[in-house]
């Protein structure tokens, strides 16, 4: 069953450097991001001196505006379940998660 995804349920990862690699199949949420499969989580890195927070989706496949499936973006916001505004210019995707029973 598809259910708008809300932030809460977003996994957040907490990294404290840039070398930290991160496997979203291991650590994301799988969605369906506009009717694609797509892993989502939330990444945060703390350094000690700035703390750096972005939403990340890696797309199962490649996508054709994104290099290699992979889109990020500090300028988020989820206000309304299933719909993550982003960017400047008030783009939205639609997030949709698999409700296993």
């Amino acid at each position: 069953m598809k259910k708008p995804l809300s932030s809460r349920l977003i996994p957040v990862v907490h990294v404290t450097d840039f070398k930290t690699i991160v496997k979203p199949e291991n650590v994301g949420l799988s969605v369906l991001v506009d009717g694609r499969k797509a892993f989502v989580y939330e990444h945060i890195m703390n350094d000690g001196f700035y703390m750096r927070e972005k939403i990340v989706i890696q797309f199962f496949e490649d996508h054709p505006e994104w290099e290699n499936g992979l889109f990020q973006t500090k300028y988020y916001e989820i206000n309304e379940p299933g719909k993550l505004k982003w960017g400047l210019d008030g783009a939205v995707m639609e997030l949709e998660y698999l409700h296993v029973a």
